[in-house]
């Protein structure tokens, strides 16, 4: 078993991701003290949204793909599960895949409505949202529109939001993946998520070009600092400007390598203030195992201050 961490993408002031759900029927509850483990209605090895209310209650979650449908011979697709570990009404066959595209934003802090924004890396390209609304279904909720795409290309396999500056609203950052060319590129697509909709912000090209489609995409705590990590071994932080939506003063970390054994980097996480950042390496290809590293981020040489915390 790897060391891969799939966290739920989402964070809010009004709602929360105190409740994890992923795996096979797998659950943290972060409300407890020490968190406790629960039971999840999930069968999958992708990444998963959670949202929970300001109480820590969960009201829905998801995969980015269902694997009892895949295990059936059918492509991949995202899933979501009301309150009760059911399938919500309407809620199979989101256009997504791989680990870390599904995404849950609220409409507004005082709305029962949801976006869930979700990418197609290899199949059904493109960026897509479907809408839950929570007050049907008698309080379980159902996705009242399906497969609304915003773009066409296929996605990098990091789709990640955070909150605006006014604290109302919220940016999407997801990045392009030229899977067919395989062309080097460094676009990060911005959109803004406010209470009049979906606003298409804007395209910055900022950044070492990369060209692996795989990794991971994660902002810290405060939401002014953000990681990108692909498999191939490219590590880049960035710092990110909450009221105008700009990305600024990239360093990279680690370059991405040309030549096999590549590190298969998958996911990355901030500590709590900012300070440590938490990479994990699943080598399945050459090595048969997976790690878990540490970086300062303070260091003078970030790369030279690596730790490795463990590994299986």
């Amino acid at each position: 078993m790897g060391i891969i961490l799939l966290i739920p993408k989402i964070s809010c002031c009004q709602y929360t991701n105190n409740i994890w759900c992923f795996g096979d029927s797998a659950g943290i509850n972060f409300k407890t003290n020490p968190p406790t483990a629960i039971t999840s209605g999930l069968l999958t090895k992708s990444g998963s949204a959670s949202i929970t209310d300001n109480f820590g209650n969960i009201l829905f979650y998801g995969s980015a793909s269902d694997d009892s449908i895949k295990s059936s011979g059918k492509d991949s697709s995202g899933i979501l599960k009301n309150r009760l570990n059911a399938t919500k009404q309407n809620g199979t066959n989101l256009y997504s895949e791989w680990y870390h595209v599904m995404t849950i934003i609220p409409k507004s802090i005082s709305d029962s409505t949801f976006y869930v924004f979700t990418g197609g890396v290899l199949h059904s390209f493109g960026l897509y949202y479907s809408v839950v609304d929570l007050k049907q279904n008698t309080g379980l909720g159902a996705v009242v529109q399906k497969n609304v795409q915003l773009d066409t290309f296929p996605v990098f396999d990091g789709i990640t939001a955070v909150k605006h500056g006014n604290g109302n609203d919220w940016w999407l950052l997801y990045q392009r993946w030229d899977a067919l060319s395989s062309q080097q590129n460094n676009e990060f697509h911005l959109l803004l998520v406010d209470s009049s909709g979906i606003q298409m912000q804007s395209l910055q090209n900022i950044g070492s070009l990369h060209d692996n489609g795989a990794g991971d995409l994660s902002f810290n705590s405060n939401g002014t600092k953000m990681i990108y990590v692909e498999w191939r071994g490219m590590i880049e932080l960035y710092y990110f400007d909450r009221f105008t939506g700009i990305i600024l003063n990239p360093i990279n970390i680690e370059p991405e390598l040309s030549v096999n054994p590549v590190p298969y980097y998958t996911s990355a996480v901030f500590s709590s203030n900012g300070r440590i950042l938490y990479v994990t390496s699943y080598q399945s290809v050459y090595h048969k195992a997976s790690y878990l590293y540490q970086y300062d981020l303070t260091a003078a040489n970030i790369a030279a201050s690596r730790i490795l915390l463990d590994s299986v």
